[in-house]
């Protein structure tokens, strides 16, 4: 039920880049896949984590992403 509701909060963009991040692709890999600048990856990766509530170092925060995201999408 709270992966539903996390995923309704999502865009299809922000989805996307979950998704990625849970694959554990490098910040390069999704720039390439989403045509996007690194830079700019950067960007909507933080913007997605402070909308999850996900904090801590960016190891944390990419662990605490891919476990949720790995269950259900």
């Amino acid at each position: 039920q709270r992966q539903m509701c996390i995923r309704d909060r999502l865009t299809e963009r922000e989805l996307t880049l979950a998704r990625l991040i849970a694959d554990r692709c490098t910040n390069k890999e999704i720039a390439a896949k989403m045509f996007l600048s690194e830079g700019t990856v950067k960007q909507y990766t933080n913007q997605l984590y402070s909308k999850l509530g996900i904090g801590g170092g960016v190891r944390t925060k990419r662990a605490q992403l891919a476990e949720l995201f790995a269950k259900k999408y």
